[in-house]
């Protein structure tokens, strides 16, 4: 799962939850024993960048809008009685596929569901304002632009500014200065702004209110609530701190308190958010990157702040999505792991013990966990295995790269076994390529090349693969089967073939052929079997030691995957 949201999409009341799987989309269902029921899964054909739930004024379903990279901006409604997704509107925008300066990576929708923003990495901001007609439906106007060139744009969340003019906040970094600096300073030196963007509905454009600079470790804002439930505004998370920030408010910052074993030197960062809100009564959980959740709320009058607090909740795996329900779910959709469903047992209103070490607030996790009870869990489509590289034994010159369970022993005496066997195939392979194994004796002198035939007919150590009998070494003389027998070749046979291709001089008698001259030692092709197929057994050995080299397009495909594989294994 690549993001997930929630909301009221098939009646009014039902929490659901809508899981994007990059190319699907699947409507998820809590029944009343805290299990997750797959209701619709829909291909898209596509590539879903991005999605964000709106609700018009009144309404009482949820419409579902889609950032893609077909170059439109979609919006869904779910259709109860066919089972399937209805495309209310289609737009047009830009080009297809995912492009930095096309919109479609960011979407965010005004709480009051008034307005949407679609962005782009860079520079381009498309406004869409959302209306009924007179039929109750769902209306989209043309788009209206907020593009600013040479920014990049970190996040963009919808301001909750009650039945005010809607306003959108981005996080964004101008890289204009830094492009035209060689030397590297400027880019040292740019800053991370907050910028809010306003819709004028009465003028009917987009206005860049106003920017504020903010702490350059700053990746992801939260919205909070406004109006009659809130004071609005917004959240700055980045590593190691959440900052409360509001246009002409002062900004409130906290620390974030960190396990014992987090490493000193290294910063921490908050990855996933979630917003529970009732009447009278909002708090956000958020996660970083080592799983831990913490719980953050604010101490305000209207809508004047006057401190943020963060305590400790629990730890459960870190996810790309949060998902908290009305009805006391928690729902963690992980990209790499299992999807898991929680429910809530406290608020963590509890004290937690914090100790000071360095300049950090440190906490011991929850083992088990404290506020939350797993009630159900998705096994994730696309796991991956954990990869670790190590001394697994101790006191031994081994490498080894292998995909291992958590919790599984390692056995030094199997890992040892191992490493001699694949040693002694090495050497196995080595004495092959060098003539020195399979019908070669010590006092024979040199090996010379492999000559044409010699694998068929000739060879004693085919032979030997090939009946699986006694090798040469092993018989009386004269019981070679082929004893006497010329090598074959291709050609003519008879003497002018044992003429134009005689053995090397230094080989064993019973290869040696009567009358035959010897002649310069040069490397000479084996025969390729039909097919054009080397012999199986010393294809691989022979292309290392040097007495088959490929020539053109095809050359390797004599050889078949076993010989590179599996024919030069060590005998058990």
């Amino acid at each position: 799962i690549v993001a997930a949201c929630y909301g009221n999409f098939s009646a009014p009341k039902v929490q659901e939850i809508v899981a994007l799987r990059g190319h699907s989309l699947e409507l998820l269902r809590l029944d009343e024993a805290g299990k997750v029921q797959s209701v619709l899964l829909t291909d898209a054909f596509g590539i879903i960048r991005c999605m964000q739930p709106f609700r018009l004024i009144g309404g009482n379903r949820d419409y579902l809008v889609i950032g893609s990279d077909s170059g439109r901006i979609v919006i869904l409604e779910y259709n109860a009685a066919k089972n399937c997704w209805d495309r209310v509107h289609t737009e047009t925008y830009g080009k297809t596929g995912c492009r930095r300066i096309v919109p479609g990576q960011y979407v965010a929708a005004d709480p009051k569901g008034r307005a949407v923003m679609i962005a782009a990495i860079e520079k381009h901001k498309l406004v869409y304002v959302l209306n009924r007609d007179a039929a109750a439906k769902l209306t989209i106007s043309s788009p209206l632009e907020a593009n600013r060139s040479g920014t990049v744009c970190y996040s963009v969340v919808g301001l909750d500014v009650g039945f005010n003019n809607p306003q959108f906040a981005a996080l964004e970094m101008d890289h204009t200065d830094a492009d035209a600096d060689p030397t590297g300073q400027a880019a040292i030196d740019a800053e991370k702004q907050l910028v809010i963007y306003e819709l004028d509905l009465g003028l009917n454009h987009v206005v860049r209110k106003s920017a504020e600079t903010v702490d350059p470790r700053a990746s992801m804002l939260v919205p909070v609530p406004g109006g009659a439930d809130g004071p609005g505004g917004c959240l700055v998370c980045g590593e190691d701190f959440v900052e409360y920030r509001a246009p002409g408010h002062p900004p409130r910052g906290v620390a974030l308190p960190r396990r014992y074993s987090w490493p000193e030197g290294r910063s921490l960062l908050i990855t996933a958010s979630a917003t529970h809100k009732q009447k009278n009564l909002f708090f956000f959980l958020v996660q970083t990157e080592a799983g831990d959740l913490y719980k953050i709320t604010l101490d305000y009058a209207e809508s004047q702040v006057s401190e943020v607090h963060i305590k400790y909740f629990d730890t459960i795996a870190p996810a790309v999505s949060l998902c908290l329900m009305r009805t006391g779910f928690l729902f963690a959709a992980s990209e790499f792991g299992q999807h898991t469903m929680y429910q809530f047992q406290g608020l963590g209103d509890e004290e937690e013990e914090l100790e000071t070490v360095g300049e950090h607030q440190c906490f011991a996790p929850h083992n088990p966990l404290v506020n939350l009870l797993p009630t159900d869990s998705l096994e994730s489509l696309a796991p991956v295995l954990e990869m670790k590289v190590g001394d697994v034994c101790p006191g031994r010159d081994l490498s080894a790269a292998c995909p291992v369970r958590a919790g599984a022993p390692v056995d030094p005496a199997g890992a040892a076994a191992r490493d001699e066997r694949d040693r002694d195939g090495r050497h196995r392979a080595a004495r092959r390529a060098d003539g020195r194994l399979d019908g070669a004796h010590p006092g024979d002198g040199p090996p010379g090349p492999l000559h044409r035939g010699q694998l068929h007919h000739g060879h004693p150590g085919a032979q030997h693969r090939r009946h699986g009998r006694r090798s040469h070494r092993q018989r009386p003389a004269g019981d070679h089967p082929h004893a006497g027998r010329p090598p074959a070749g291709r050609g003519r046979a008879g003497a002018g073939a044992q003429q134009r291709h005689p053995p090397h001089p230094g080989r064993p008698a019973h290869q040696r052929v009567e009358g035959a001259q010897p002649q310069a030692d040069r490397p000479v092709r084996p025969q390729r079997a039909p097919g054009g197929h080397l012999p199986a057994g010393r294809g691989a050995a022979l292309l290392r030691a040097g007495h088959v080299r490929p020539a053109g397009r095809g050359a390797l495909q004599g050889l078949r995957h076993g010989d590179l594989l599996h024919r030069h294994r060590p005998h058990p």
